[in-house]
């Protein structure tokens, strides 16, 4: 279990009536949100918009900054196909109708350990959520599916569609992936 200190004083987000519990995983981590999403505190309620940005666009803000140097990497080497590729692939992903890493960023957000401050918004404990969803499937699809239905873009779409098209979409999406992080 993840624990988390503020001031010396233990946050409980059990005893806030202003909060659901939604999830417990296999490692006995509880997730909590709001039970109004009106009342998200601004820091999580940008980093939220900012999330969805990116779900707009079908790719991470990491893989996004590292597909720009990565295309820096290609244009100072003279390698116009290597940037081409890179290019054609970050069209192609326009063209996706989701992304699930970017879904489950949206997810970290709006979903927090039972002792994190809600009030805030902490990169490293989002990163420490990615990582348990993904080492815990059942957690992995209950949180991907969560963030689908919190957002405005996908909310109209039924769960199973989407989720049958993200399962579908994972080999192109993880094209990006090898073209930026493989080894040329």
């Amino acid at each position: 279990m993840i624990f988390f200190k503020k001031k010396n004083k233990t946050i409980d987000n059990s005893k806030d009536v202003r909060l659901n519990l939604v999830y417990t995983d296999k490692e006995k981590n509880k997730y909590y949100t709001f039970k109004n999403f009106l009342e998200i505190p601004a820091k999580r309620a940008l980093a939220a918009e900012k999330a969805c940005r990116y779900v707009d666009m079908y790719i991470t803000e990491t893989m996004l900054r590292d597909c720009i140097k990565k295309m820096k990497e290609e244009m100072n080497k003279n390698n116009l196909y290597g940037l081409a590729t890179i290019v054609n692939e970050l069209d192609l992903r326009m063209k996706f109708v989701a992304e699930e890493d970017t879904i489950l960023e949206l997810g970290a957000c709006y979903f927090f350990f039972e002792n994190e401050n809600p009030a805030e918004y902490n990169y490293e404990l989002n990163k420490e959520k990615l990582k348990l969803w993904k080492k815990d499937e059942e957690a992995y699809s209950f949180f991907l599916s969560m963030a689908l239905k919190a957002t405005a873009k996908y909310s109209g779409i039924s769960e199973s569609d989407l989720l049958g098209y993200l399962n579908t979409n994972k080999e192109n999406a993880s094209r990006m992936s090898n073209l930026i992080y493989s080894e040329n």
